[in-house]
């Protein structure tokens, strides 16, 4: 992940959050991730590839929640 990239969702975070339920489509992490910046959320990583920070590997598009999140990460 781009440090700006980074960046801007932690400056998100600090103006909207704090969150308790968080998802991230295309959440596998090659370069770092975000996951780390929403503290203790419940936090749930989608990403068509298995991988680190991978939580469900599927199609966000077509992800079933039951459950509605207060903030999604694309």
């Amino acid at each position: 992940m781009h440090a700006e990239a980074r960046q801007f969702v932690a400056d998100q975070v600090a103006e909207h959050g704090p969150f308790d339920y968080v998802v991230e489509i295309g959440s596998r992490a090659v370069n770092g991730g975000v996951r780390d910046l929403f503290g203790k959320a419940r936090y749930l990583g989608v990403d068509a590839l298995p991988g680190p920070g991978v939580d469900v590997v599927g199609d966000g598009a077509t992800l079933e929640l039951d459950e509605q999140p207060d903030v999604i990460v694309c």
